[in-house]
């Protein structure tokens, strides 16, 4: 064989025997892309908790199942860190928990008396979400990232529309609180002067405190009628006035509806007196929206996404045609067993 004729036979079987070693290999086994992290995981271990106060009361489990449901929906631990009463060192305390336990977010229920907590809830670097209230924009990164809650002024003046229809403009009307404060001071404030605007020289009682206490809420109801027995209407800007300005006018020998009552919230009981004609209408703060969207809130913090400061959320006039899907979330509430 010549050179030339050997070297061409090496170079063919150095081609066969490269053909033969790549068919032999193997493919290679493509790597899967890393699994995105659940909710569950960008928390870490830490849960959201809840803050807020009196948390038997049927209001507040409202609000209560809509911060859980969200929490369901989202996939993400949350925990309950209220009080069963309105003791604000006990609240505070629940705050200070938020930090020594360990909180990938905390939802507030805030007031002045909180503020201070929720700015060393922010400092620890644990969002804050508030609900109910609206915050100032001052507060904005300061005390919470975020707030939702409903316009009281807005909602007291669609109460005053609907009142002043309902009354035919004739007076008088009264008007209670449970007490003084970030909401319903200014409600009590929008009502009666947009009272005022729609129904010239119509009279419209000063506000009273009718408080938290059923009994004592009712005889302040029986004392301002027993002062005007003619009273065409009320507009209460607490939860339980509903069953504070029935109960009176019951008591006083009233026909369902003869007095025109719009009062706030939509518990099972509060319905139950629209139903039976004793409440013309209830505000429908939201109670269950509001907390919903504070864990969806939170839950785009966890993604790194930017939230909007000011959350605001309707308040609808609930009336006798309207009140079936209140009566869901009033009766989910009180069968739940909260964290």
């Amino acid at each position: 064989m010549t050179g030339k004729k050997l070297v061409a036979t090496i170079v063919i079987l150095l081609i066969f025997s490269l053909l033969a070693a790549c068919a032999d290999k193997p493919e290679p086994t493509p790597v899967p892309p890393s699994a995105e992290p659940t909710n569950l995981d960008l928390q870490n271990g830490d849960p959201f908790r809840l803050v807020v106060p009196n948390n038997q009361h049927p209001i507040v489990r409202i609000m209560m199942l809509g911060f859980f449901e969200a929490c369901d929906d989202y996939g993400v631990e949350c925990v309950m860190a209220g009080i069963d009463f309105t003791d604000t060192e006990q609240l505070l305390a629940r705050g200070e928990e938020a930090i020594s336990l360990g909180s990938s977010g905390v939802v507030y229920y805030p007031n002045e008396a909180y503020f201070e907590n929720m700015r060393d809830v922010m400092a620890a670097d644990i969002p804050v979400v508030g609900f109910h209230v609206i915050l100032p924009d001052e507060l904005a990164g300061d005390v919470a990232l975020a707030w939702v809650a409903a316009d009281s002024i807005d909602y007291s003046i669609r109460a005053a529309d609907l009142m002043a229809e309902q009354v035919n403009c004739e007076g008088p009307i009264a008007v209670t609180l449970g007490g003084h404060n970030e909401v319903e001071t200014p409600a009590a404030e929008a009502f009666t002067a947009h009272m005022k605007e729609l129904c010239d020289g119509i009279e419209v009682l000063a506000p009273e405190e009718e408080g938290f206490e059923p009994a004592t809420a009712i005889a302040k109801a029986a004392a301002i009628i027993s002062a005007h027995p003619d009273v065409k209407g009320a507009y209460s800007t607490t939860g339980a006035g509903s069953t504070t300005w029935a109960t009176a006018l019951r008591d006083a020998d009233f026909a369902p509806g003869e007095v025109k009552v719009i009062s706030m919230d939509y518990s099972e009981q509060n319905l139950d007196w629209v139903k039976d004609g004793w409440v013309s209408a209830l505000v429908g703060q939201p109670l269950y929206e509001e907390t919903y969207k504070a864990v969806e809130l939170l839950v785009g913090l966890l993604h790194g996404e930017d939230i909007e400061f000011a959350n605001l959320y309707p308040a609808p006039l609930i009336q006798a045609d309207s009140i079936q899907k209140y009566y869901d979330y009033a009766a989910r509430s009180s069968v739940r067993r909260f964290q």
